[in-house]
């Protein structure tokens, strides 16, 4: 079981994860949503093997709950890759999440700093990376750190397809 679900987090989710810890971006944020997403979607296929989650509602429906139970972060990541998908609105009504705030962290940043080694232009500069402080705002005002949310949900997928 999990073949599909897990080489979509292999070959899909897992990269994507990686190139948003390597150049925290919103639009990495997105592109990693998206494909843990798809992850959830390749897991309800291998689950319910040729039934359609339009025509097996309650199915899906139970299916979702349990997981999103499980895992809550999921429902946020299905709330960012839908509103992606559709140009940033939704008309479910248990959409969750109003908008993604805050910077990310890309690239690097060079700053002065004391002398340190040979004499130079260089040598006052030292690497930084910034910090990034993307977080996802939920219709209830509260915000949730948004690499954090990525994080868990990658790590609740290798729980359940390693």
């Amino acid at each position: 079981m999990s073949d599909g679900a897990r080489y979509c987090w292999h070959i899909h989710a897992c990269p994507a994860h990686s190139r948003f810890r390597e150049t925290s971006t919103r639009e990495n944020a997105i592109e990693c949503a998206k494909a843990i997403e798809d992850v959830r979607g390749w897991y309800w296929e291998e689950t319910f093997p040729g039934l359609n989650p339009r025509k097996a509602r309650k199915d899906y429906d139970a299916f979702n709950r349990q997981l999103f139970g499980e895992c809550p972060e999921l429902a946020l990541i299905k709330d960012i890759a839908d509103l992606a998908k559709h140009g940033g609105r939704l008309d479910r009504s248990d959409v969750k999440v109003k908008e993604i705030i805050g910077a990310g962290a890309g690239g690097i940043l060079f700053v002065s700093g004391p002398p340190m080694g040979p004499s130079g232009p260089f040598r006052n500069m030292h690497e930084s990376k910034p910090e990034c402080t993307l977080r996802v705002v939920l219709n209830d005002g509260s915000e949730v750190p948004l690499p954090a949310l990525l994080t868990r949900a990658m790590e609740y997928w290798r729980g359940i397809l390693l």
